[in-house]
């Protein structure tokens, strides 16, 4: 429709054209116009008209391909500039949630910074109550140690001096033995030499008792008679092994403590 509207516009100015005496100012110095004269040949005019009417109509094709062309354009900006405007809400959407999320991100991490430094702090501590208890335990077990060293420094010098005591009681037993030996030795001898001279006179009997007296005083002066003498090394005897004895069993003991 709008085609035809233009056709009938471009009739009407070509027949003002050919109707009017003024055609140069109107068409102005267009080298395609040529001037009218009532001696120009009508071919010549209907040539050129056909030519300018299909200039013309091609001028309103592009003109209208122009318009569809931009009410194509339009319509692509309408629709472009309503999809900006959707992007555009969107993207305020999407900002105000991002920032919604930066926003509990920095309040879990402040949440969860201050939980961590909380723990943080509780297992300082806690390590600090252990170190304490441990250096209570430390210096607790010094104190033990100590104590166990000097009890072991202690039944060390007396298991050395028991040892001393034993070795003196062992040597004392020897001499002891040997000295009750020499004395069986000595008085079995008297006993015989007595028995064979008591018989034969008064006189070896007095020499005798004189020796026998002798022997005792050189003995033990202060005891009575050998058979007394060797009735007290007897019993010194016994009594040095029973000492004897009880040492071996104080050893024994000590031994055990120190093997525990």
């Amino acid at each position: 429709m709008r085609l035809q509207g233009s056709s009938a516009s471009s009739a009407s100015v070509a027949s003002r054209l050919y109707g009017t005496r003024s055609r140069r100012d109107s068409l102005g110095s267009d080298p395609e116009l040529i001037s009218f004269s009532d001696s120009d040949n009508v071919q010549d005019f209907n040539s050129q008209m056909t030519s300018f009417t299909k200039r013309l109509n091609e001028f309103e094709e592009r003109n209208m391909a122009l318009q569809e062309e931009r009410s194509r354009l339009k319509t692509e900006n309408a629709v472009l500039m309503e999809r900006i405007h959707v992007l555009e809400e969107q993207l305020q959407t999407s900002e105000q949630r991002y920032k919604e999320q930066m926003q509990e991100d920095k309040s879990r991490s402040k949440d969860l910074l201050a939980r961590v430094e909380r723990e943080k702090q509780l297992e300082a501590e806690s390590h600090a109550l252990k170190y304490q208890m441990l250096e209570k335990d430390l210096q607790s077990a010094k104190k033990e140690a100590e104590k166990t060293h000097q009890e072991a420094e202690k039944a060390k010098s007396e298991l050395d001096k028991v040892k001393g005591d034993l070795a003196q009681s062992q040597f004392l037993v020897e001499s002891l033995d040997e000295e009750l030996m020499k004395l069986n030795n000595q008085f079995k001898r008297f006993k015989e030499e007595a028995k064979q001279d008591i018989d034969s006179s008064s006189e070896m009997v007095e020499v005798l008792t004189a020796e026998t007296e002798e022997l005792r005083k050189r003995i033990n002066p202060r005891q009575g008679s050998v058979a007394e003498q060797m009735m007290g090394l007897e019993e010194e005897l016994e009594r040095a092994k029973l000492q004897i004895r009880q040492l071996n069993s104080e050893k024994e003991e000590l031994q055990v403590h120190f093997s525990t």
